[in-house]
């Protein structure tokens, strides 16, 4: 992949729906939208970005 392929498809993935990883009140780790991390009264651990972590580790290390 070109580097503006990768920054493309880096876009696009960006543009999806934002999934957090969240703990919830009972302790359980659970990937949600913003909406349900609130609602829930969960708390934020980070954004979960596979997709994204999978791309650019194909297109910059050649992995699989």
């Amino acid at each position: 992949m070109t580097i503006p392929e990768i920054e493309k498809a880096a876009e696009d993935l960006r543009a999806s729906p934002l999934v957090l990883v969240c703990r919830t009140p009972q302790g359980r780790v659970k990937a949600m939208s913003l909406q349900k991390c609130v609602e829930t009264g969960s708390s934020f651990l980070y954004v979960a970005v596979d997709e994204l972590d999978a791309l650019l580790d194909r297109a910059i290390n050649g992995t699989a």
